[in-house]
């Protein structure tokens, strides 16, 4: 899998059947964050209140895209629902010592890695990223890869997250300071 979509959370309209669905990729079930909005304000649905169906090749950690089918009706004034992702920031991969690396794990971790940068660029304010976030690079083929790709996707994260750091702004309020 690759990273090659951008992220936005996705606000959708009720829907009589209370099915919605998430249009990005993400690493892990737990990732998907579902909300219902009311009054301007979003509230978390508990994870017993909805079922998610994922997509993709089973082959990849790294999902296409989720079904979220509603449990229950929405609480009353609801006027939409939510979707967000939030990839938890760990390390969940475990490189081995003594024998190759194997190029699914090496590709899992910069994809992972990449759905985080957009998720912090997506959270702050003012960020003007100019490189893509995304990764692009391959290493799940046949044919082996070599460092210097390896370099190259790591060297665009850094990239990406020096121009996150040095152009976000931190989007919650602060109380004046008098």
């Amino acid at each position: 899998m690759t990273i090659i979509v951008g992220y936005n959370p996705q606000d959708q309209a009720l829907t009589p059947n209370r099915v919605y669905s998430a249009d990005f990729p993400f690493s892990e079930r737990s990732s998907i964050e579902v909300y219902e909005l009311i009054d301007g304000l979003r509230y978390l649905v508990p994870v017993n209140d909805y079922t998610l169906e994922v997509f993709g090749d089973t082959r990849y950690s790294i999902y296409d895209n989720a079904r979220i089918t509603f449990s229950r009706v929405h609480s009353l004034g609801t006027t939409a629902v939510r979707i967000e992702r939030n990839t938890l920031i760990d390390q969940t991969v475990d490189f081995p010592k003594v024998s190759p690396f194997i190029g699914r794990m090496v590709e899992y971790t910069l994809d992972k890695a990449t759905l985080i940068c957009q998720e912090i660029a997506e959270r702050k304010c003012l960020v003007n990223v100019t490189t893509p976030i995304t990764q692009t690079k391959n290493f799940t083929g046949y044919f082996g890869f070599n460092a210097a790709d390896i370099n190259a996707a790591v060297a665009k994260l850094y990239a990406i997250m020096l121009e996150i750091d040095q152009t976000g702004e931190d989007c919650s309020e602060r109380p004046d300071e008098t």
